[in-house]
């Protein structure tokens, strides 16, 4: 995979970008993803962060890779991939997710793939879908890795038993706070929307409990035995209200063959908290704002 880099200050220039001074990095670890840094105030020889999971051929997730692009001048320059090995082995083979009604599975092939990244608080954030093993259901699995020397500080994973999460994308609002996106099918669900959130002072690895936005109405059809489910997501952190974060996830509600529904929601960490059928209160949820 390659990657062309370009000085901001040329990406927006007053009479549109200047592409003198890009570069092209070649060869990197496939899928190698660009992380958001949202921050106004990131310091200039501050680097550029790429991210991406172990991903080959679909033979398991193991491992992350991390890249630096730094600049002197208009020259930029890329650190050789440094390994950060999970705690874990997660398979990664062809996702095969289960519709109600018998209807035909959804194929999420891309959803294991790391395709969202977020700089924060000197570190990058990062999730895919995965299974713990190659017979479970999808889930999320989530990850902090501290730039300045690549140490893993945390790593989670959301799962169920019952059900499949796909395509997630997480943002952090100005308190830390994690919040993530995606769909979910099962054989009694029809693709929905998600979110789920955790506290930056909840323990290390643990998420609050999934919060549907959009319940799905209908199963998602594409004309053959194996309909490939859509896998646009984006999730990001709100410019005017940075307690907001805002999310983009499909759902179906249609029953043309090769037709989803896209949501957009504006959710954050709730005050509320949640009880279960039984035992004690659990932690706030996320609350969904609009």
């Amino acid at each position: 995979m390659d990657c062309y880099a370009i000085p901001i200050a040329d990406a927006i220039a007053p009479d549109g970008p200047v592409l003198t001074h890009g570069q092209m990095f070649t060869k990197l670890h496939f899928m190698a993803f660009p992380a958001m840094d949202p921050d106004p105030n990131k310091a200039a020889d501050a680097p550029a962060i790429l991210m991406n999971n172990e991903f080959n051929g679909f033979t398991g997730s193991g491992k992350l890779y991390l890249y630096k692009i730094t600049w002197a001048g208009a020259k930029a320059s890329i650190s050789e991939a440094q390994t950060i090995p999970l705690s874990k082995t997660y398979d990664t083979s062809r996702p095969e997710c289960e519709q109600p009604a018998s209807a035909p599975s959804l194929r999420a092939s891309s959803a294991v793939r790391s395709e969202s990244m977020v700089v924060h608080g000197g570190s990058v954030f990062g999730c895919h879908s995965a299974k713990l093993k190659p017979n479970s259901h999808l889930g999320i699995v989530w990850y902090e890795v501290r730039i300045k020397d690549g140490v893993l500080l945390q790593e989670g994973f959301v799962d169920d038993p019952k059900c499949d999460y796909l395509y997630p994308s997480l943002a952090l609002d100005r308190a830390g706070n994690l919040g993530i996106g995606c769909s979910r099918v099962s054989r009694t669900e029809f693709p929905s929307v998600y979110v789920m959130m955790r506290a930056a002072t909840d323990p290390a690895g643990t998420m609050r409990p999934p919060v549907v936005v959009v319940a799905g109405t209908t199963s998602y059809r594409w004309g053959s035995d194996k309909p490939a489910w859509c896998h646009y997501t984006s999730t990001c952190s709100d410019p005017s209200d940075p307690d907001l974060i805002w999310t983009c996830q499909p759902y179906s509600a249609s029953k043309v063959d090769k037709e989803w529904c896209t949501d957009w929601v504006a959710f954050k960490l709730s005050a509320a908290t949640t009880k279960p059928a039984s035992g004690p209160a659990s932690q706030p949820a996320a609350t969904v704002e609009k």
